[in-house]
């Protein structure tokens, strides 16, 4: 009988190792999750209307409804106050013409002398300053054009005084004058003027009349300061009378506070005067034949003022 054979086998020597078959969860980590979901879903349940009206805004937003367009209310806006209507009167001696203030009369057309003179009586119930009241005798000749435009210039007058007053009157307008106008205006009535400051921020406007060059210094299109010279020279009519009168009005100017004058000349070669005047520390006055208004007067009324004093200005 044969015998069967058997091939040794050799077992290896392996060491067991661990096999993971499951995993066990922490029961506390377990059950708050658990009550995380929970919550969830009670607050969906909840709030499910508000959720659902949400989104079926979402999906179907409502169409925008246009409201009526804005119209504004309508101003009306107000009605512009009329000006007072200028007057011509036709110049002739026996002339009177009445104002809110004063009352004019004796009119006298001197075409030798080249000069119109009249008299004016305070009507108003108190002292007034004629300067100040702002008053401009126009004059025009027969086609209405104006010839020459004079303010107003004088002291106070007393409650049913009167004054005699002569303008000098330009070159040839003795001869064509025919119709008088006067006129009471206020600043809004001057034209505007806006200076040119120079590399020093300093704006000026120069004056002239016959003798007389006066310059306004403005700071800022206000008026700071005034500089003035007088020449006249021995040919002027009355140069003797005119010198005394200037030399006295040059040491009166030089004691005025802020002012400086400085005269020189004499009887048999003409005279100078050179005048400055710091308006921060001096009070309004004439200059002989110009106005130094006063501190921080604006430019445009410097210029209406001063041309309307016979002066050309630029």
């Amino acid at each position: 009988m044969a015998k069967k054979k058997f091939k040794n086998v050799k077992l290896e020597q392996i060491e067991l190792e661990p096999v993971t078959i499951g995993v066990f969860e922490n029961r506390r980590k377990s059950s708050l999750g658990i009550f995380i979901i929970m919550s969830i879903f009670i607050l969906a349940v909840i709030f499910m209307p508000e959720i659902s009206e949400f989104v079926n805004k979402l999906l179907e937003p409502e169409p925008t409804i246009k409201g009526p367009a804005y119209v504004p209310p309508q101003v009306t806006p107000p009605e512009d106050e009329e000006e007072p209507e200028q007057i011509l009167y036709d110049y002739t001696t026996d002339l009177k013409i009445e104002t809110e203030d004063l009352n004019f009369d004796t009119f006298n057309l001197d075409s030798e002398n080249n000069t119109l003179t009249f008299n004016v009586f305070n009507i108003s119930q108190k002292n007034v300053n004629i300067t100040n009241l702002n008053y401009y005798v126009e004059l025009y000749n027969e086609e209405q054009t104006l010839l020459q435009r004079t303010k107003l210039l004088g002291n106070n007058l007393e409650i049913d005084g009167n004054l005699s007053i002569s303008q000098e009157l330009a070159p040839d307008v003795a001869s064509t004058l025919k119709k008088i106008s006067i006129v009471k205006k206020s600043l809004v009535d001057y034209p505007p003027i806006y200076l040119t400051p120079n590399d020093e921020g300093i704006e000026s406007i120069v004056c002239k009349n016959t003798y007389e060059e006066v310059t306004y210094i403005f700071q800022d299109n206000k008026l700071k300061s005034v500089n003035s010279v007088l020449n006249y020279p021995v040919t002027a009519e009355n140069y003797l009378i005119n010198y005394s009168n200037y030399s006295a009005s040059a040491s009166a100017y030089n004691n005025l506070t802020g002012v400086s004058a400085l005269f020189s000349g004499n009887e048999t070669t003409g005279l100078n005067v050179v005048i400055n005047v710091d308006l921060t520390k001096a009070q309004r006055f004439y200059v002989y034949s110009a106005d130094t208004f006063s501190l921080d007067t604006e430019p445009k009324v410097v210029s209406f003022e001063m041309k309307a004093q016979g002066f050309t200005c630029e």
